[in-house]
Parts: structure tokens; sequence; C-alpha cells
């Protein structure tokens, strides 16, 4: 973290014109041989958080720097300090972009190659593949901790305030009567009475912290199968870690099945099925090195239960957002969606 430069600037996340501005002058900083009126600026998404785009010399585009600007409000419950700590062990092993330096609200990182994810190509099995091996080495990590979903569920908790604005009539319609510490400390009780395995998570792969590359022209449109035991053909990249930490290893497998509804449009109809799901964790378990032959069936059972947590973590992180962010996005009504799905998660689960 010492080891970081820090430049004195602040991008506004609220003004994507602005912020491109002040970061090609940031780069020039940076890369002092590349000229200011040479530069080109790619965003790579808007995304319902932070703000990520590459600058890149258009005398050469394969070398770029990619700046994450964070959101508004965002270090209240994002620990600013410990993302960097974890990114950086991560980028040691290669498993995350070299971070350059950073500034007052975000990054600067070298550049990855790939697209983001679609959400189509999760249907593909050498994507599904291909994710479970980059998350099976992610989890072999030895980072040490607690897990991570009751702690930082709580945090968000205790960061909502008291009124809502002018969401305060939806709010109420929606969550008026629901005790959030109450549904926490009981869905804590249920996870932590399974003694579920820890591991180093992500914690948050939805199709925007995904990685494919070539995905437009050495891949087939409808993937291809692949064995279990082989190397996937498809190289794929998590990037994103503001919320890697320790944490139950099922929470990473069940929120990434979660994420296969989408973002913008939410539709968890999309979500994988039971074949699926035992499928992918046939290809995770594969390349875990394990001692023991894990029971596929249970595991499946203690699923939903994972996946209630998710779905618990992610609505109150929403709500949270809904009074703080300044990027326009439907966060109370994406806090709505994924609570109706932790409940009907809930009730599917049977110890």
């Amino acid at each position: 973290m010492e080891s970081l430069p820090l430049f004195d600037v602040s991008l506004p996340v609220e003004d994507i014109t602005a912020c491109k501005d002040i970061a090609r002058i940031l780069t020039c900083t940076i890369r002092k041989d590349w000229s200011i009126d040479q530069l080109e600026v790619e965003v790579f998404t808007n995304g319902i958080t932070n703000k990520i785009f590459s600058i890149c010399s258009k005398e050469d585009r394969t070398d770029r720097l990619v700046y994450r600007v964070f959101g508004h409000g965002t270090d209240r419950i994002i620990d600013r300090i410990k993302e960097l700590e974890q990114w950086q062990k991560l980028a040691s092993v290669g498993l995350a972009a070299k971070i350059i330096g950073r500034f007052h609200n975000g990054i600067v990182c070298e550049y990855l190659p790939g697209d983001p994810l679609l959400l189509q190509q999760l249907q593909w099995a050498d994507v599904q593949h291909a994710i479970a091996e980059v998350m099976a080495k992610m989890h072999e990590l030895t980072i040490g901790g607690v897990p991570c979903t009751f702690p930082k569920l709580n945090q968000f908790i205790e960061n909502l305030q008291p009124t809502f604005g002018k969401n305060q009539e939806k709010y109420d319609e929606k969550f008026g009567s629901i005790d959030l510490r109450t549904l926490s400390s009981d869905l804590q009780k249920k996870i932590e009475s399974l003694n579920a395995r820890v591991v180093f998570c992500h914690n948050d792969l939805l199709i925007h912290n995904i990685l494919i590359e070539d995905s437009g022209s050495n891949l087939p449109k409808n993937g291809s199968k692949t064995n279990g035991n082989s190397k996937s053909k498809v190289k794929l990249t998590f990037i994103d870690y503001e919320y890697a930490d320790s944490n139950y290893e099922l929470f990473d497998i069940a929120n990434h099945f979660n994420e296969w509804a989408g973002v913008e449009n939410v539709d968890y109809s999309m979500c994988p099925d039971e074949t699926v799901k035992r499928k992918f964790l046939e290809y995770y378990y594969s390349f875990r090195t394990e001692e023991e032959k894990v029971d596929i069936d249970a595991t499946l059972k203690q699923i939903p239960l994972f996946e209630a947590a998710s779905h618990l973590f992610w609505t109150v992180w929403a709500l949270v957002q809904s009074q703080n962010s300044t990027i326009k996005f439907d966060y109370l009504g994406y806090a709505a969606s994924r609570f109706a799905q932790y409940k009907l998660k809930l009730s599917l689960y049977s110890q």
C-alpha cells in the first residue's frame, strides 16, 4: 500500500466529460511520453457503483491505463485500504491487474485484455468451466480471516439513514415493516450451523466483473462443451475487488448463480437450474485440491441458503446506495427485486 503513489486529484464521478479531461492530464503525468492530443478514452461501463474507463495513445492502442472512479459515498461501506491490500495480493499471483497508483477517489491500474462477459455467454459450457477454474484458483489462496458476509451486511444496516427523502413512500411500501437486523441474525445462525468452509472470495462475480478474451472472434457463439477435468479453452479474468475477502465458499458460488439474472434488466428466470448448478459444482471441485470427495447432492441442498444470503446482502447494499449514490439507477427497485428473491430462496432451503 505505502509503495503506491498518490496523485493529488479527484475525478468527478457525476460528470464523465470532466472525469475524462482530468484523467487525460493525469495520464500524461504517469506516461510522460504520451501526448495529450493523441489520447483516446474508452468507457467500459458506467456501472451502478463506479465509473470505469481506459486511456490509450493512438500510436499503440494495446497499451492502456484503466481508471476506476469510486461512486459517491461508497467509502462508507467499502474499506478502500483493505481492498487495495487484497488487490495487490491477487496481482502478485497473476489474478489481478497491477495497480499503478491512487488518486483521492479512485485507482489507476494496468489493462487486462478482454471484454466484459455477456449474459448469454454464461450459457456456454466452456465459460462455466472457465469461471469455475478461476474461482477455484482464487479460493485456494491463503488469506485468513473470518467470513465477511454478516459483518459487512450488518455494516450496511448500520449505515442506513432513517429517512429516504422522495423515495420514502416506496421504501415504506416495500420495507417499512421489515426488521433487517433480525433477518440478518436469523440467517447468520442458519449458516453458522453448517460449519461451511471459508476461503478467499471475490464476492461480486456479476458479468461486468468477468473479462473474456477474444469473445467475438475465436469462440463459437453457442460455446462448446468441455470435460470437467480438462483445461478450459476460454480465458477469463476476474476484475473489481471491492468486496473481495474471506467468506463462505458457497456464498461466492451462490452469488454468482444469482448474477446470471443481470443487473440493468434483471430477469431471474435466466438463473441456472439444478442441472446446470450441478455441472458447475462438478467443474469447480475438479479444480479444488480436496482430500475427500465433496458430496454434490448435499452441497446443492445448501445452495439456496447461500443464494438467500447473497440476495439479502445486495438488498441492503442497494438501500444504502439509494441514499448516497449520484449515479442514475433505480437502487430501491433493485433492492425490492433482490429482497423478493431472498424470501423465495429461503423458502426453498430445508435442513
